[in-house]
C-alpha cells in the first residue's frame, strides 16, 4: 500500500501560504493540510478537497490536531501588517511568538521530522550594507511585527 505523506501549511489563508498550498497540490506526492487563520479572517483562495482549519495559531490544542500524522510542517502563520503591529504589539507577540511555539510544540509532540519556520526580513532591521542579509546577521527588530 502506498502510503502519501501530508505536509501541513500554517498561514494558508494568506498570499505566500496560498501559493505554498497550491504548488504542493498541483506538483507534488503528498496530502495537503490548511491552516487558513483565526475563525472569521479573510482567506485566500485554495484548491478544493484541501482540508481546512480556522484557529489561532496559538491555540494548542487545535494545532496540535493540525499536525498529527504529518510528515511535514511549513509555517507561515501570523498577521503581516508591520504598521498594525504597533497599534496591536500584544497581539502580534501572541501570534508571532505564542503561534510559533505552539506549532513547534504540536510537532514535537507528533514526532513530525521535518518543520520549516518561514519569517521576515524585518527581524533584521535596515541592513547596513545594500543586498541580501544573510540568515547570520545579527538581529535589530524595529518593531513588533518582528517579534
Amino acid at each position: 500500500m502506498l502510503i502519501v505523506p501530508t505536509v501541513v501549511v500554517t498561514g494558508a489563508g494568506g498570499l505566500i501560504g496560498s501559493a505554498v498550498v497550491r504548488t504542493l497540490v498541483g506538483s507534488s506526492d503528498v496530502t495537503v493540510r490548511a491552516h487558513v487563520g483565526p475563525p472569521g479572517a479573510a482567506a485566500a483562495f485554495l484548491p478544493a478537497g484541501v482540508p481546512l482549519i480556522r484557529a489561532d495559531i496559538d491555540d494548542a490544542a487545535a494545532v496540535r490536531d493540525l499536525v498529527a500524522g504529518a510528515a511535514a510542517v511549513v509555517h507561515l502563520a501570523g498577521p503581516a501588517s508591520v504598521a498594525e503591529s504597533f497599534r496591536d504589539p500584544a497581539g502580534f507577540e501572541r501570534a508571532h511568538v505564542g503561534g510559533t511555539r505552539a506549532v513547534v510544540d504540536a510537532c514535537r509532540v507528533h514526532g513530525v521530522p521535518r518543520l520549516v519556520q518561514v519569517s521576515s526580513a524585518e527581524v533584521y532591521g535596515l541592513p547596513a550594507a545594500a543586498g541580501p542579509v544573510d540568515e547570520d546577521s545579527r538581529p535589530a527588530p524595529r518593531s513588533p511585527y518582528a517579534a
